[in-house]
């Protein structure tokens, strides 16, 4: 989204809402991510579900993200490099590993 348009979603979430800038800022960055989720989520809020804290960064997403962009997508680009690069979707893991 267009910045300007961004921080005044997060000050109008927060105008509406009567939180915090960082909690507004965590319910629009899930709101833009994913819009259906987002309001699925904040209508079982308003049934009694437990609410959400868009805050709070968990371990396990922590680790998810840094073994995705250590791990996988460095491995997913050299496979699309080695079928560019020979034209052959005959690729190995032993071709994938050497340098």
């Amino acid at each position: 989204t267009k910045p300007d348009d961004y921080e005044q979603a997060v000050l109008k979430y927060q105008a509406t809402e009567g939180c915090t800038r960082l909690e507004a800022e965590g319910n629009m960055d899930s709101y833009f991510n994913n819009a259906a989720d987002w309001a699925f989520q904040k209508n079982a809020e308003k049934n009694g579900a437990p609410k959400i804290d868009y805050t709070i960064l968990k371990a396990g997403d922590a680790a998810k993200t840094i073994v995705w962009a250590l791990g996988v997508t460095p491995f997913l680009l050299r496979i699309v490099f080695l079928i560019a690069s020979t034209g052959s979707w005959d690729v190995s893991l032993s071709d994938i590993v050497s340098i």
